[in-house]
């Protein structure tokens, strides 16, 4: 029993042992890993982008495209445009893009040219060629062929670039190369068979050769020859038959009349209408008339309107609008006051004085003999007599203004001709656009000529008597000075002149150009 014990306390403690030196092996190995995984990524390329070297403190290239090789600093990739190994070099202009970072070849190129660089252009009529072979791939519009160089038919839109043939024809044409015509009344026709894809009007059929009923409203089916709607006066599927003679128009199921010419209503039209309606057309289901002429109302237009209506009245109910002095539905009563012209229709109270009166019954007279009209509410002139303006029109226009302005005195340009119930000339009630008459313009513009012309004259007139008396008085004073010398004037020498100790002032030059001496 000892034993046993002392064998399991034994392999209890070995186990533990044994345990413990395994897992510090197990550390050892993993800090071993880790030293060895460090240095591998530092040797390797664990530089930040755009570095290189042992120690990362070179940079890329300038055009790489972010990173180069951690050793040599050769580039990755290149940016777009340039290639080799440091991506110095770049890529043909002529290229449709970037090219390969190896050899610098296009990867692409542009339309209309070929090769490695993208340099060689391809065919005459080419919209774009091989890369590598300059075969053409697409043909110019009109052209085809392996080079582009066969022009298609001249009856062509466009053509295959492979054979020809054409893809659509030109104007009324049909065919593999468009040489064949469509039938005339074909508006198109199929390019294969020539069967008409649509017909003129009034045609129908595969070649448009049939022509649409008459009773056809323009069109007809397109393959069996129906009419699409019938002209006024046919019915029928084919619009083959005639609607009842009074009909203007009729149901196309069953003839019917749907529209009567004028002057007949009924089911048939058959009906004449009776009484005095307009056109003479009246309405198909009952006969009465569907509008009445001028002064005439009622179903039939049997009806005068009354003479007290303004103009027409309501066909319904003869009902108007009325004249001046009468009011009432039926325009029946007069106005409520003798001095009335105008009065509300539904009450008869006035709204309107004859010419020289206001109030609520245009009972008082306006407050200015001079007023030919005023405010119903006020009594304040609204229309003065020729000449005058103001409120009491007791103001005078300015002179010369054969009418003004009621409220600013104004001239107008024109005076209006109105005349009132007393023969008096009315002057403008409105404010008319400042200004004088034109004749008055005129006389102003002539005056102020003549005044001008008259005192330019006189002025020029006197500026002459002013010179005359001038050069009279010289002369004068010179024949003095040549008696008292005894010899001519134009003749005395400077010294008698200082004998006589008389001062000479030097010749002057006047506005007339004569030269003469003037004394102080």
């Amino acid at each position: 029993m000892f034993k046993t014990n002392f064998n399991l306390q034994f392999v209890k403690s070995t186990w533990k042992v044994t345990h413990i030196s395994t897992m510090k092996t197990n550390v050892r190995f993993i800090i071993l890993f880790l030293v060895i995984l460090l240095r591998c990524k530092c040797a390797v390329g664990a530089c930040e982008t755009g570095s290189w070297g042992d120690n990362c403190d070179k940079k890329c290239p300038t055009n790489c495209d972010r990173s180069c090789d951690k050793l040599n600093g050769i580039c990755t990739r290149c940016h777009r445009g340039f290639w080799d190994s440091y991506c110095n070099n770049t890529c043909s202009v002529y290229c449709s893009g970037s090219c390969y970072k190896d050899d610098g070849k296009c990867y692409s190129c542009r339309n209309k040219l070929w090769g490695d660089i993208c340099d060689r252009p391809c065919i005459v009529h080419c919209t774009s060629c091989d890369r590598y072979n300059g075969k053409c791939r697409n043909c110019e519009l009109g052209f085809w062929g392996e080079f582009c160089n066969k022009t298609c038919a001249s009856t062509c839109y466009s053509c295959d670039e492979n054979n020809g043939r054409c893809d659509s024809c030109k104007g009324y044409n049909w065919g593999p190369y468009c040489n064949n015509t469509c039938n005339f009344p074909c508006r198109r026709c199929d390019i294969n068979s020539g069967q008409c894809d649509y017909c003129t009007y009034g045609r129908w059929g595969t070649f448009c050769n049939n022509t649409c009923r008459v009773g056809c409203s323009n069109t007809c089916s397109r393959f069996t020859g129906y009419c699409d709607s019938c002209n006024n006066g046919y019915w029928g599927t084919n619009c083959n038959k005639t609607c009842s003679k009074n009909c203007q128009s009729c149901y196309r199921s069953n003839g019917a009349c749907s529209i009567c010419k004028n002057g007949y209503w009924g089911i048939s039209c058959k009906n004449k209408c009776v009484g005095s309606c307009s056109s003479n057309a009246c309405d198909k289901d009952s006969g009465e008339c569907r509008s009445c002429p001028t002064g005439k109302w009622g179903s039939y237009c049997e009806n005068l309107c009354r003479k007290s209506c303004s103009w027409n009245c309501k066909k319904q109910t003869g009902e108007c609008a009325c004249k001046a002095g009468y009011w009432g539905t039926d325009c029946l009563n007069m106005c409520n006051e003798s001095n009335c012209d105008v009065c509300s229709q539904a009450d008869g109270l006035c709204t309107r004085c004859k010419p020289g009166f206001w109030g609520v019954r245009c009972d008082f007279k306006c407050k200015s003999g001079t007023c030919l009209q005023c405010y119903i509410d006020s009594g304040l002139c609204s229309v003065c007599r020729l000449g005058r303006f103001g409120t009491l029109c007791k103001n005078i226009c300015r002179h010369g203004c054969p009418c003004c302005s009621i409220s600013s005195g104004a001239c107008s340009f024109s005076c209006p001709g109105t005349i009132d119930a007393v023969g008096n000339k009315l002057t403008v009630s409105e404010e008319p656009a400042q200004g004088i008459s034109y004749i008055t313009v005129i006389i102003s513009v002539v005056t102020s000529l003549v005044v001008v012309v008259t005192g330019v004259g006189t002025f020029i007139f006197l500026k002459s008597r002013f010179r005359q008396t001038k050069r009279k008085k010289s002369a004068d004073m010179q024949g003095s000075l040549s008696e008292m010398s005894g010899t001519p004037t134009t003749q005395t020498s400077q010294g008698t002149r200082n004998e006589m100790n008389i001062d000479v002032a030097e010749p002057v030059n006047t506005s007339d150009d004569h030269t003469y001496e003037k004394l102080k």
